[in-house]
């Protein structure tokens, strides 16, 4: 029975330490944030009524946060901090006085493309007014000076303000400015 008994006790050690691990390893998993976060539900809210959504609430994924983080070069952890708080980021406020510009001045079919353009600031892919009016120019098939002017300065304050946020040296803005476009694309379907 002695020797019955030392076999139990590391094979019990064993099953104790793994199971330990696995606590361990969970425990650091959730203490890092790999799940799913929820926009600000005011900023969804706010950006919904604006836009006629149907949406109650925006999550990113861990895919959609790791995606975001690299886009605006921080954290994953400043993206999971700055998602709950959106509505209280003074990037929010602007974003969404920039999508009330462009919903008010240009007709329905254009909105989400002219709000896809503006957040193309953020990923530097559009760095200058020129290059924004350049954009719209060649996604919009416009007839006169005065359309491309008109779509141009419905979705400059937008760009601009997203622009300048996302090359911020502050974290928090240029996540503000990302989750700001996720957001307001998801919402704009």
């Amino acid at each position: 029975m002695a020797q019955h008994t030392c076999r139990c006790q590391p094979r019990r050690m064993r099953l104790t330490r793994n199971m330990l691990g696995v606590a361990l390893g969970s425990l650091l998993l959730s203490a890092c944030g790999s799940g799913d976060v929820t926009v600000a539900r005011g900023a969804v809210s706010q950006g919904g009524r604006l836009m006629d959504s149907g949406l109650s609430s925006v999550k990113l994924t861990a895919d959609d946060v790791d995606a975001l983080a690299v886009q605006v070069n921080v954290s994953e952890d400043v993206i999971r901090d700055v998602a709950p708080t959106l509505d209280e980021q003074p990037v929010w406020r602007r974003a969404i006085g920039g999508v009330t510009t462009v919903y008010r001045q240009t007709p329905e079919q254009v909105r989400s493309n002219l709000i896809g353009i503006a957040c193309e600031g953020v990923t530097g892919q559009i760095e200058s007014q020129a290059a924004l009016q350049q954009n719209v120019q060649e996604r919009f098939q416009v007839s006169t000076q005065d359309e491309l002017t008109q779509l141009v300065n419905a979705v400059l304050g937008l760009w601009q303000s997203l622009y300048d946020a996302s090359i911020s040296e502050d974290a928090d803005i240029r996540a503000a400015a990302a989750i700001a476009c996720f957001t307001v694309e998801q919402l704009a379907g």
